[in-house]
């Protein structure tokens, strides 16, 4: 009774794209901090980089779009980049369609 079971590809996807997320939504915010305050100037707000998470946060709560796009951005990139791969990968092969 030991059959290796394959993961289904909707669970599998639903996982994928909740660490996508997750991870873009820490990681994006901290890039801009990191390459804000080694290109620029140092942040202005209080708490480093800290604080500069819980403005973007506070932000995305209120509904702006800026924090809201800095948080899906990578989201975004992942989903596109995924996309257009996948359209080509069944471009060269008809077979793949059906997957």
């Amino acid at each position: 009774m030991s059959q290796s079971r394959k993961p289904r590809p909707l669970r599998r996807l639903i996982i994928t794209l909740a660490v996508i997320i997750a991870g873009g939504a820490v990681l994006a915010p901290v890039a801009v901090y990191v390459f804000g305050t080694t290109l620029l100037a140092p942040y202005e707000g209080d708490g480093g980089v800290l604080g500069f998470l819980g403005s973007v946060y506070a932000d995305a709560m209120q509904g702006k779009a800026e924090a809201w796009g800095l948080l899906l951005s990578p989201t975004a990139f992942i989903l596109t980049w995924w996309a257009v791969f996948r359209l080509l990968r069944v471009g060269r092969n008809p077979a793949e369609a059906g997957r």
